[in-house]
């Protein structure tokens, strides 16, 4: 069960739950303790799991620990279902996350 004392709560996956504070969202595991510090101005749906995260109108990926893992330096982050990769643009440069390979790699945008 979610404490009430936030503005806005989404169930749990994986242990913890988005959850929403004078404005700001951040985690909570089940214990209710703070994982993710309420300074972001939205957090997406998990995918990969990685949750996108919105900072200073730029976008960067927190884990499902509660770690940010990509600092929000991101324009924008989307899913790619049919290729089951996740993309993130950053100026004319595009970064792709697979979960096949678990890994960064980078390629311009033509």
């Amino acid at each position: 069960v979610i404490p009430l004392k936030f503005d806005l709560a989404f169930d749990y996956f994986n242990g913890i739950a988005r959850v929403k504070l004078d404005g700001k969202y951040g985690f909570i595991n089940q214990n209710g303790e703070v994982i993710l510090p309420f300074e972001y101005a939205k957090i997406g749906d998990c995918f990969f799991n990685y949750y996108p995260i919105k900072k200073d109108n730029k976008w960067g990926l927190a884990d499902l620990l509660g770690k940010v893992v990509v600092q929000c330096e991101y324009d924008n982050i989307e899913y790619d279902i049919e290729k089951n990769q996740m993309r993130l643009k950053k100026d004319d440069q595009y970064t792709y996350i697979t979960e096949l390979i678990g890994e960064y790699y980078d390629r311009t945008n033509s």
